[in-house]
């Protein structure tokens, strides 16, 4: 959800919806998380125990003010996409794509995306992931204008996706896996994609530059990959290459080193192919752990 991520980090639905969950869960001010015990819903969603961060945030959107039940509804529709439950995330997250707040709305927006995605319903994930790039700010809502290019690319809607990836551009702050995904879709280097000042949800949905040169596509010399994340840590990367070694029996995987907004990054990746819609072919048995990129640093 959105989550909901480097090329696409661990798994996109984390990063997408959980990147600085809490500003979405500061929607009550302090008083609302005072009332949590210590091992509330967040602190169990944020650990990645999503089975009982939804059992404790379901339990809790049945009681309290309005908005701590948005709040519980919001970690109990995120835990329940993170789990592939599809139907309880839609049930829980569908009433707050018309939240007054935006962060919680958008976060909504995004994880159902994901899930429209998931499900091949890339048109309306397109719809559901621009929404939330327009509720979103900064690296939040440039992930979501990513992936929602990516729906329209996949639609062959290649003005859209354009469209979209520009945007992504233009959002972009400072994250380094952000401006990874941004460089790629574009077609050009890191070093392009320049960060910009935080600016209000209000001013996001300006129309992007016109940098000409930035929406070339052009094939590089190395290709592209499946990656399965790219991490800070090297022990990081190879506990991510151990998991995915023993989900997908034999796959052959590396761990490559790339460079990312002046940043040592460790890329764990599978395969060589030399076009894209390739790489994106033979990531799709991945499922959403897996995406397509240039095979930088190689």
């Amino acid at each position: 959800m959105i989550l909901p991520t480097l090329p696409i980090p661990t798994t996109a639905r984390i990063i997408l919806a959980c990147l600085m969950v809490f500003a979405a869960l500061g929607i009550g001010g302090c008083a609302s998380t005072q009332t949590r015990p210590a091992t509330d819903y967040v602190t169990l969603y944020q650990s990645g125990r999503y089975s009982e961060s939804y059992d404790a945030a379901a339990a809790a959107a049945a009681k309290g003010s309005t908005t701590s039940r948005e709040e519980a509804a919001l970690i109990a529709g995120l835990s329940a996409q993170a789990l592939d439950r599809h139907n309880d995330a839609k049930r829980w997250l569908n009433p707050l794509l018309d939240s007054p707040h935006r962060g919680v709305s958008g976060r909504a927006a995004a994880a159902l995306g994901l899930v429209a995605k998931d499900t091949r319903d890339f048109a309306g994930a397109a719809t559901l992931l621009e929404q939330a790039s327009r509720s979103l700010e900064g690296d939040e809502a440039a992930r979501a204008a990513i992936y929602a290019g990516d729906c329209h690319r996949t639609l062959g809607r290649s003005a859209d996706a354009q469209r979209n990836y520009q945007k992504a551009r233009d959002l972009f702050v400072s994250d380094a896996q952000v401006r990874m995904l941004v460089a790629d879709r574009l077609g050009t280097t890191t070093a392009a994609i320049q960060p910009q000042p935080v600016t209000s949800v209000a001013s996001s949905s300006a129309s992007p530059r016109t940098n000409a040169s930035m929406g070339v596509t052009r094939t590089p010399a190395s290709g592209y990959t499946v990656q399965f994340g790219a991490f800070s840590s090297r022990d990081t990367a190879q506990k991510q290459a151990s998991k995915v070694a023993y989900q997908f029996r034999g796959v052959p995987l590396r761990i490559v080193t790339v460079q990312a907004a002046g940043k040592t990054l460790y890329a764990v990746r599978t395969g060589r192919y030399p076009t894209r819609a390739e790489a994106e072919r033979a990531a799709i048995p991945y499922g959403k752990i897996a995406v397509a990129t240039t095979a930088t640093g190689e």
